[in-house]
């Protein structure tokens, strides 16, 4: 699998999945699995709108009818983006920070993360330990299909640039020769960061790490996780009533949970649970 180097450095071996409480105990932590959903269904418009894609050749477009193009353009897009799964992760930031200020670089403390994917800060924050997982996913997926996992690259591109890589230009020549599959394989294997791992600058705050995996089909696609969940933080406004306190989390699923809360505008987390993604806040 080709994507980052996880061991290069080791403060960014945590990531962090902001859900529902209901999604995780009731679907995550109660199956140990963890969902690649449809790249379609993500709220990024890049990614949920239909591509549109043009070709290009290295010699003319005789017997490139309009209908055939139109026909391309379909399946193109259907097998790059309809069958294609991800499973989108935050990390901890880069920045050196002084001492008690490191809980605003980890990945669980993103109140924008909360407001978003985590139920208005009513919901969790699972932890796992990158390498562990990454290891699980390889596993599982890797030799079914296309898989890839690497850094969300934030960039703003102007149009002219977007068509000057050919991010979204097919071969004609390949497609005409030897079809829409064919054609989208040798364009993916060159194109996969541009396509999958791009994002506009509005998104940076996510500090998004993901995998990506297409098989081919369309339905979503679930993976074991097993020991690489290594901890679980819950919301300011979590419900301990409808979905558990701290210690439910130990007893029922085997993994220490603490909660964030924040006082005058600044984050903190209780009660000081030891794990190994703990050490982060007093480093």
């Amino acid at each position: 699998m080709d994507g980052f180097d996880y061991k290069s450095d080791p403060k960014r071996l945590l990531l962090y999945h902001h859900t529902t409480a209901q999604t995780a105990v009731e679907r995550i932590l109660s199956s140990r699995t963890l969902r690649l959903g449809p790249l379609k269904n993500t709220n990024d418009l890049k990614e949920s709108r239909t591509w549109l894609f043009g070709f290009g050749t290295s010699s003319d477009f005789h017997g490139f009818t309009d209908d055939l193009e139109k026909q391309l353009q379909s399946e193109a897009a259907m097998w790059l983006q309809g069958t294609t799964k991800l499973l989108c992760m935050s990390k901890d930031d880069e920045l050196q920070r002084e001492e008690g200020e490191a809980i605003y670089g980890c990945g669980f403390c993103l109140p924008r993360m909360w407001a978003q994917y985590g139920d208005l800060h009513r919901g969790v924050c699972l932890i796992f330990d990158r390498l562990l997982l990454t290891e699980k996913i390889t596993q599982q997926l890797d030799n079914r299909g296309l898989l890839k996992a690497n850094d969300v690259e934030y960039r703003d591109e102007p149009i002219w640039n977007v068509l000057r890589d050919r991010t979204f230009i097919l071969s004609a020549d390949i497609a005409r020769e030897r079809g829409t599959v064919e054609a989208v394989s040798s364009h993916l294997a060159e194109k996969w960061r541009e396509m999958y791992f791009r994002k506009s600058c509005d998104w940076r705050d996510e500090r998004e790490f993901r995998w990506i995996f297409n098989d081919g089909d369309s339905k979503e696609q679930f993976i074991r996780f097993e020991e690489s969940l290594v901890g679980v933080v819950l919301g300011a406004d979590y419900d301990g009533d409808s979905w558990g306190r701290e210690y439910d989390y130990r007893i029922n699923f085997g993994v220490d949970a603490a909660s964030l809360h924040w006082r005058n505008g600044v984050p903190g987390i209780m009660p000081p649970v030891e794990g190994p993604w703990v050490g982060f806040i007093h480093d």
